[in-house]
């Protein structure tokens, strides 16, 4: 059986995103190492339960100081070294970057990328920052996962970017795969609440993730519609995209957008919501509208890579522009007059997830493809 090394960025992932993943791993019998930026004792207790062992690392998801990045980069080495992996696993922008580079100086034959999404450095503003650390971020990627077994892609959008951009010589594997996929005896189909109406986007306080926008729609939608509730759910970011305190106040004052704070279980939100929308400008596949259509829920979002790929127009929701306030509120109107049709869009979306993002149906493709 093989020593698996797996290391992404926040360690909550390796339980909401992973963690059936790590499980199939455990159960079929390879020895296990959970790796991310950070302590988290629920975390940790559940990797202890199935048998995985987990280490904190010294990772700075959004920072761009070279020195915490060397020390991040050592620290990998020195742990491949110890654990001696036969097979690395890596998703997120910097541990995708620095574990395979790890990797290869450790002597891992086997190596392989999860391209969850594409990050601040890809995203739409052409500042010269943002151009030069575009340029950074595309040669580093170019490196590593040129001796790479088989680089993940949650979207064919952001692949054939990376092609675009030649980043993937003609030797690098590809696979596209359906997203993280979803815990379906996890988010259960709930019905549509009896209580007011709620509009709900569960997300990082990002602006790439529309929540500008968000808050632009629901003052429009609020005009003629008073008693609609608009929440917000996630954690704040340091990234420097990320929407300040102050920001977000000023909005809650106005009495237009709610703010539930963060929480590591999204599932009593989602229960109390008629419609999830996420108005991002880019994603990888967005889990977070997954978990919203296995509760039944029908879903606003944009006709952007990854989440184009959860909306079925008209069925069980509706894609509209990204950076487009005014068409999101236009959604959002419409789904208010068709209220009664919300519920035959959530049972689509729950049809959809069961068809197309199983988890189990996703892991089983890639340890199929990871030879595990």
């Amino acid at each position: 059986m093989s020593r698996v090394m797996m290391i992404g960025g926040g360690p909550r992932t390796l339980m909401d995103l992973r963690g059936r993943l790590l499980e199939s791993m455990r159960a079929r019998g390879h020895k296990v190492v959970a790796c991310a930026g950070g302590e988290d004792n629920e975390v940790e207790t559940y990797l202890r339960d199935i048998g995985v062992h987990y280490v904190s690392l010294p990772l700075e998801r959004t920072s761009l100081n070279p020195i915490l990045d060397l020390l991040f980069l050592r620290r990998l080495i020195m742990l491949m070294r110890e654990f001696r992996p036969d097979v690395v696993i890596a998703y997120n922008v910097k541990p995708v970057i620095y574990s395979l580079f790890a990797a290869r100086m450790a002597g891992v034959q086997r190596r392989y990328a999860l391209i969850t999404g594409l990050g601040y450095a890809f995203s739409a503003s052409a500042s010269i920052k943002k151009i030069l650390l575009s340029g950074l971020v595309s040669y580093l990627y170019r490196i590593v996962l040129s001796g790479s077994d088989t680089v993940f892609f949650q979207n064919n959008d952001d692949l054939a970017l990376f092609r675009k951009r030649n980043i993937l010589n003609s030797n690098v594997r590809t696979l596209r795969i359906m997203g993280s996929g979803v815990d379906l005896k996890r988010f259960t189909q709930t019905p549509l609440s009896d209580g007011p109406f709620v509009f709900l986007l569960i997300a990082r306080l990002l602006a790439d993730k529309g929540i500008r926008e968000y808050f632009s729609a629901a003052r429009v939608v609020r005009q003629s519609h008073s008693n609609v509730r608009f929440v917000l759910l996630g954690p704040f970011d340091k990234n420097p995209a990320g929407i300040g305190r102050m920001e977000l106040q000023e909005w809650i004052d106005e009495g237009v957008v709610d703010y539930w704070g963060d929480t590591a279980d999204v599932r009593p939100a989602l229960a109390r919501c008629n419609i999830f929308v996420l108005p991002s400008y880019r994603e990888g596949l967005p889990h977070s509208v997954l978990e919203a259509m296995a509760m039944g829920r029908a879903v606003i979002t944009t006709d952007v890579p990854g989440c184009r790929d959860t909306v079925e127009n008209g069925i069980n929701g509706y894609l509209v522009p990204a950076h487009d306030a005014d068409a999101l509120a236009s959604a959002m109107n419409r789904c208010l007059m068709l209220n009664t049709s919300l519920a035959a869009m959530g049972e689509a979306s729950r049809t959809i997830a069961e068809r197309k993002f199983d988890v189990n149906l996703i892991n089983k493709i890639l340890l199929e493809r990871m030879k595990l």
